[in-house]
């Protein structure tokens, strides 16, 4: 079940550029993540869709828990529409003049099944939705019935559904956070992503600075860090500061300059838009995007942009020498999953909606912010006011108080798939594929190693004493010839030793009784 509690805090105790975390350390980090990742990559497996029965189980237990008349529905990849009632009754409607039968002919006015009166329409029914219905398409869910209520059920959870413009659903997963539904591949990654957990350990916030001759030297401040460390980087050189992070989660304060003029390529939302970042210089400095996305995929982080304006960088100073720190944040050492990270920002802003869409650069990305509310009329125009008027606030507040209020949040995260193969791995760098099959190969090949070793022993004879000048070059010959044997040679030639060993064991019984021995 998606948890939805915290968020990051910023300011922590800061770490000089030039004092990279020692080799025992990288290691000792390195060790405690990939033991977590394996035991979660092989004992979590992503759960399956909630299919019709799955939500049959859920309108029974509303019918008889909450006595409100409950269907569950699934919207067929020909736009038809299947109910199921708790009490078994099926029934699949195509046509307005079905659909209007269906309450009818599904809860029937005897109150055996429901306590809450004569149900004369779906007006008055709460639909259970298959989890595959959640992207039946635009045509069929604009055919849908004005239920009283949306649920589906994700990861064995049920939860509230909100119709949007443009006959979308979207999947209220907290107060604060609703996930849109667009395609069905982006949004089970959305989910796999916003329930995975983030140790305190792995969370870092980079903070620009300026490291030119001229530029003056900046003292970052320790106050409220929270426990989150903060990364100081070069403006120049962010890219490095990335790819010099493997395995975590980055955050960077800055302002998203989106980019949709006659490049082409910038309609992905990514190879134009620039990033503007604050050093505490003064100095607004812009940074291409795609340059940091493709530095965290290779490096296999997560990259997460908060958009802010002004993009100060936390752990400097306001000109009340105040310390700069993200509002909110303070609770980011207590999130147990990115979605606890979204929620306090999500709640100073008064809720994000979130799109998820696979990346052209290869990443998850998560798109997290305001509803946008009505542009037309009065009511258009007072949005427009107060829009303006929480900018003006924002910026006083980040200036005076030191506040950073993120409008929005980009994050670049790696797929699912791809960490899931991560954390399989048991060396670092060798793709768990091949080190699953190089393992069973080495297992099956234990079997056969007599076999093997005669078979070894052609290849490189057995050394000799007498050819060596000392008994220590003579063992160290014989151990290198050994270890060759046990790695390389036994993994290819031992399953093959196995089965000529097996196929071999009657022959020999047979020389055996023939022989008389």
């Amino acid at each position: 079940m998606l948890t939805a509690a915290c968020l990051p805090t910023v300011a922590a105790p800061s770490t000089p550029p030039s004092t990279p975390p020692s080799n025992l350390a990288a290691v000792s980090d390195w060790t405690t993540n990939a033991i977590a990742d394996w035991f979660a990559a092989i004992l979590d497996p992503p759960p399956p869709d909630a299919g019709l029965e799955a939500a049959v189980v859920l309108a029974r237990q509303l019918a008889g828990t909450s006595k409100l008349p409950a269907v569950a529905v699934h919207v067929t990849p020909e736009g038809h529409f299947e109910f199921a009632a708790p009490n078994g009754a099926t029934y699949t409607a195509g046509t307005p003049a079905e659909l209007a039968r269906a309450a009818a002919i599904l809860l029937p006015a005897t109150g055996a099944e429901t306590t809450a009166g004569t149900v004369a329409s779906l007006s008055d029914v709460t639909a259970v939705l298959t989890t595959s219905s959640l992207f039946a398409g635009p045509e069929a869910l604009k055919r849908l019935p004005a239920f009283k209520a949306l649920m589906v059920i994700i990861d064995g959870s049920p939860y509230p559904v909100d119709r949007r413009p443009g006959s979308r659903l979207a999947v209220r997963l907290s107060k604060s956070l609703t996930l849109i539904a667009s395609d069905a591949g982006s949004f089970r990654e959305a989910i796999a992503q916003l329930k995975r957990a983030i140790p305190s350990r792995r969370l870092g916030v980079l903070s620009a600075v300026e490291t030119s001759p001229s530029s003056q030297s900046v003292d970052l401040s320790t106050a409220g860090t929270g426990g989150v460390p903060i990364v100081p980087a070069d403006v120049d050189r962010l890219s490095e500061a990335v790819t010099s992070h493997p395995r975590r989660t980055l955050l960077l304060v800055a302002r998203i300059e989106a980019k949709r003029a006659a490049d082409p390529a910038s309609a992905a939302g990514l190879a134009g838009d620039e990033l503007s970042i604050e050093p505490p210089s003064g100095r607004v400095r812009t940074v291409p995007l795609a340059d940091l996305v493709a530095a965290a995929r290779s490096a296999d982080a997560d990259f997460v942009v908060l958009d802010t304006d002004p993009p100060r960088q936390p752990g400097g100073r306001t000109w009340l020498y105040r310390g700069i720190s993200i509002t909110n944040a303070d609770r980011a050492v207590k999130a147990r999953s990115f979605a606890d990270m979204l929620v306090p920002l999500a709640e100073a802003r008064g809720g994000f909606d979130i799109e998820a869409a696979f990346d052209p650069s290869g990443s998850a990305r998560l798109d997290a912010f305001v509803p946008p509310q009505p542009s037309a009329g009065l009511a258009g125009r007072l949005n427009e006011w107060l829009g303006t008027a929480s900018e003006a606030a924002d910026a006083v507040s980040t200036e005076i108080a030191g506040s950073l209020k993120p409008r929005a949040v980009r994050a670049y995260l790696v797929p699912e798939q791809r960490r899931r193969e991560l954390a399989r791995r048991l060396i670092p760098g060798v793709p768990s594929a091949v080190q699953w099959v190089y393992a069973a190969l080495l297992i099956v090949g234990l079997a056969g190693w007599r076999t093997a070793r005669v078979w070894w022993r052609r290849v490189w004879p057995l050394e000799k004493p007498s050819d060596y000048a000392s008994r220590a070059g003579w063992l160290i010959a014989r151990g290198l010839r050994f270890a060759v044997f046990a790695i390389a040679f036994l993994p290819l030639a031992g399953p093959p030793a196995a089965v000529a060993g097996f196929l071999a064991k009657p022959w020999r019984k047979t020389v055996t009784r023939d022989g008389g021995t």
